[in-house]
């Protein structure tokens, strides 16, 4: 159950327009709205049915006021049944932006903009979180409208109950932060541990993409029902979850313990108040979420476990998957958004772990300077608004300043990956030198700058750039005769792993 009092600020009109979602179940029901003390019964409004999808779309109600005044108060209560069909309400998503429960008005105002004040009234331990805008406590007061930027509730609100609910507040930088988490969790030694997941975060991402600060405020809640939360309101078990501003999170034992099995979890969901909340991608967000993500959690464990077992790990899944070409997974191009296919753990693996290594491949290929530039032109031309993927390609060639369509050809459309192995080696030495050829070739045929380290005897190693254009002969004079040759050895590119020798050197992919 929920109920609005509201305050609808500079009225001028005489024609109050409100829309609500349907669907086959009854998504929302209205039991009453009184504006002014005049109950509205919405049977007798003129009404406007729009259907989208499934027996699924929006309502338009017509109410005619008659008033000299200029500010109206009215209570609207109203029950939530979660959505069940929450791909159906991901693609509503994706086409309109009108929310749920009466979260969109057209006021008709004047140029002074107009107002809606919130003051909710929930049960103990219950939040309610407004996707856009925060999480809302029992007796706030909640202003949306024209002049605070927020002009309609996003069909992402929710109602989050916890027991023993405590609120923790601080600021990082010039960001600023509330936590929600159980009473008799709450320690020093954890928020410090927090802090510290989200300063790396802050300083990973602000660097990364030149927004230091994509909301003025973030709420987490870290909820003990997390796996059973997201269940019910989302219909499938989630990692995490981000209606931005507001991030809903796993909780195990302890604060710390948590931030140990789900830092991860933290990591993406913050990425996304760039990716997701600052600007728009559709299913192409992911991709630089998870690639945001990753540059953190990179920094937050040890190299070693980074580079040889978790991206060893992902990089098999990745390099197996022959059922999707990575266009395929954030397109919708089987059907609509609502196929199955596009939800299999496959699909999944591909669009979350694919993705960011094409991202990984396309900062090796442009440079560190002008990836971040990529990042920092995407977001700010996307800001407040909905872009995709051909947005990414076209920004991406604007920075490099050349055309990259054969890149991204390769990596959006086949299920390819690149193939090396080394077919020639021979060794030479020259008095104190040695000449070093070798070729390379590519059996997946990709065009690609290929990161090659070749180890020293003497324990120094030498790193080269090779083109690989299917295939590639290099020569090179060494100081010290070389013992091991390591290619993509920062994996930079998904690729088919292996390890083999040539006339006595160690040859590795990794």
């Amino acid at each position: 159950m929920g109920r609005y009092e509201f305050t609808i600020f500079n009225f001028t009109s005489k024609t109050l327009y409100i829309a609500r979602y349907f669907t086959p179940d009854g998504f929302v029901d209205i039991n009453n709205i009184t504006i002014e003390g005049v109950p509205l019964n919405l049977s007798k409004l003129d009404r406007y049915r729009y259907e989208i999808i499934n027996g699924s779309g929006i309502e338009f109600y017509a109410v005619n006021v008659s008033t000299n005044l200029t500010k109206l108060q009215g209570v609207a209560t109203y029950e939530v049944r979660y959505k069940k069909n929450w791909k159906l309400f991901y693609s509503l998503g994706e086409n309109i932006t009108i929310g749920t429960d009466f979260s969109f008005w057209d006021l008709a105002s004047n140029s002074g903009g107009y107002r809606i004040v919130v003051t909710p009234k929930l049960p103990k331990g219950t939040l309610y979180v407004i996707s856009g805008y925060g999480t809302v406590e029992n007796g706030s007061t909640v202003v949306y409208g024209v002049d605070s930027g927020v002009q309609h509730l996003s069909i992402s609100t929710v109602m989050v109950w916890m027991p023993n609910l405590e609120r923790v507040d601080f600021t990082l930088g010039s960001m600023n932060f509330t936590v929600y988490l159980p009473s008799w969790v709450i320690s020093d030694e954890g928020i410090e541990a927090l802090k510290s997941k989200l300063n790396l975060a802050l300083s990973v991402y602000g660097n990364l993409t030149g927004i230091e600060k994509p909301t003025e405020r973030l709420f987490i809640i870290f909820h003990s029902q997390f796996w059973k939360f997201s269940q019910e309101t989302l219909g499938y078990t989630a990692r995490g979850i981000n209606y931005f501003s507001t991030i809903i999170l796993p909780f195990r034992n302890d604060l710390p313990t948590t931030l140990d099995y789900y830092q991860l979890n933290l990591f993406h969901e913050f990425a996304h108040e760039w990716f997701g909340h600052y600007a728009g991608f559709g299913l192409f967000v992911e991709t630089p979420t998870q690639f945001l993500m990753l540059e953190a959690y990179s920094r937050s464990v040890s190299q070693t476990y980074f580079y040889d077992q978790y991206l060893d790990e992902v990089e098999k899944q990745v390099v197996s998957i022959k059922n999707f070409t990575y266009i395929e997974t954030i397109t919708g191009k089987y059907d609509n958004f609502s196929d199955p296919r596009l939800y299999s753990q496959e699909a999944w693996y591909i669009r979350y772990f694919k993705g960011p290594y094409i991202l990984r491949s396309l900062r090796f290929l442009v440079g560190d300077q002008k990836f971040g530039e990529i990042f920092h032109t995407l977001l700010e031309e996307c800001h407040g608004s909905y872009c995709e993927y051909r947005d990414f390609i076209r920004i991406s060639e604007k920075v490099y300043g050349d055309d990259l369509s054969w890149f991204f050809d390769e990596w959006f459309n086949t299920t390819e990956v690149p193939d090396y192995n080394v077919t020639v080696l021979n060794i030479t030495q020259v008095e104190n030198t040695y000449n070093l050829t070798l070729t390379i070739t590519d059996a997946s045929n990709f065009t690609m700058p290929v990161p090659v380290r070749i180890y020293l005897e003497n324990g120094e190693y030498v790193d080269e750039r090779v083109w690989v254009n299917g295939t590639a002969t290099v020569s090179l004079e060494l100081p010290d005769k070389p013992v091991k040759i390591v290619i993509d050895p920062e994996e930079a590119i998904a690729n088919v792993n292996r390890e083999f020798s040539v006339n006595g050197v160690v040859v590795k992919v990794d």
